[in-house]
């Protein structure tokens, strides 16, 4: 043994703790610098098999996979695995934490196959112990839907991200920094399965925590993941039908709605706002909305909300969404959400989601969440 090295692993023990504390503020670098002493000084101590040796190889594995080194993290991680199994017992959760960080390693090197057992028996393991609704185990469905998405499994997946949204916003609030990467999978695995304009909602939500956030903020690569994934999605919306404002022809906007055209009202009024001239462009909304018809309604309700007139703005999207147009029904559902009133909300939001208007599905969605409604969103997103 060399000298000043302590035959327990106890300095070994320190530099692991000291490394994932540089690995949680983004220095993985170091991490790896000290992980790679550790090892080595109980090489040299002739720790050949013990849970300390495996603790160190688990943490070199789980900090090279975020080095993008996923394949050199593997044999560690499978080497800690058989330590832990042979000194701890197979069910053990050492056992169980090094299963989810070789899981993470192979999925990040292309075998997402390999991983999803490993998951799942990580779980196995876990759940018995710590129970359904500990941040571990939310952890482990969160992982394990990142795996069946990367395998093309997304509806399978949605039940455990579900699972993990309700333990994290248990735990911490659903508007909790923590919350927000699950809804931005959540999102994400909508629009795997074509719902495009359920997930926007989600989404932007989501971005909108981090944004909000000290912890991330702009910079942060969870916050421009989630903010390039949401651009894509609004492009994707674009070259749909389910946007409350249509495009147009810019160049004859103004001269169509001169004479008469109400769509062409809309969209000219729309122009004006984005040009920092909202008084023109509510009056031309309100010569739009005089005609009756329920959409352009509903788009003086909107500019009106965000001119601050809420009470007005209700009542116009009131009458809109009594003549069935669902792109109102959604607008009505979030000003009542905004405003206190979720039980009408939801009635709204789910009128509009059951006539096939996705963007409304996932405000719902979003108030369920809200309101602790679990069931009720599995139930919603359960395949027909």
């Amino acid at each position: 043994m060399k000298p000043g090295v302590r035959s327990d692993g106890g300095t070994s023990d320190s530099l692991n703790n000291l490394a994932l504390l540089l690995r949680d503020v983004g220095e993985a670098g170091t991490a790896k610098q000290l992980l790679e002493r550790a090892l080595s000084q109980l090489q040299s101590a002739g720790h050949k098999n013990s849970p300390i040796l495996a603790k160190t190889l688990g943490n070199l594995a789980l900090v090279l996979t975020d080095l993008g080194e996923p394949e050199a993290a593997v044999p560690l991680a499978k080497q800690a695995i058989d330590i832990f199994e042979t000194k701890r017992g197979p069910r053990s959760l050492e056992v169980a934490a090094t299963l989810a960080i070789l899981a993470n390693a192979l999925h990040q090197s292309g075998q997402s196959v390999k991983a999803k057992p490993l998951l799942e028996r990580a779980l196995e393991i876990e759940m018995p112990k710590y129970g359904d609704r500990h941040p571990t185990v939310a952890n482990r469905f969160n992982d394990l839907a990142i795996v069946l998405r990367s395998i093309g499994e997304p509806a399978a997946a949605i039940p455990l991200i579900l699972n993990a949204l309700q333990i994290y916003s248990a735990t911490h609030g659903p508007d909790s920094p923590l919350v927000a990467p699950l809804l931005h999978n959540l999102a994400i695995l909508l629009s795997d399965l074509g719902m495009l304009a359920a997930a926007k909602p989600i989404a932007e939500r989501a971005t909108r925590i981090l944004l909000e956030s000290p912890s991330f903020g702009p910079e942060h690569p969870m916050t421009v993941s989630s903010r390039s994934d949401l651009d894509r999605l609004i492009a994707q919306l674009e070259r749909t039908d389910q946007s409350l404002f249509p495009r147009g022809n810019d160049e004859r906007l103004r001269s169509d709605a001169e004479a008469g055209d109400a769509h062409a009202m809309v969209l000219y009024a729309m122009t004006l706002a984005q040009n920092g001239r909202p008084g023109e462009a509510e009056q031309w909304m309100r010569r739009a909305a005089d005609t009756g018809d329920p959409r352009c309604m509903a788009n003086l309700g909107l500019l009106l909300m965000r001119l601050g007139k809420q009470q007005e703005a209700e009542d116009w999207l009131r009458c809109a969404a009594d003549t069935g147009y669902e792109g109102a029904m959604e607008v009505l559902g979030v000003l009542l959400m905004d405003t206190g009133r979720g039980e009408e909300a939801e009635t709204w939001l789910r009128r509009a989601a059951q006539a096939g208007y996705q963007v409304a599905e996932g405000r719902l969605i979003l108030l369920l969440v809200q309101l602790n409604r679990w069931e009720d969103i599995e139930e919603w997103l359960r395949p027909a």
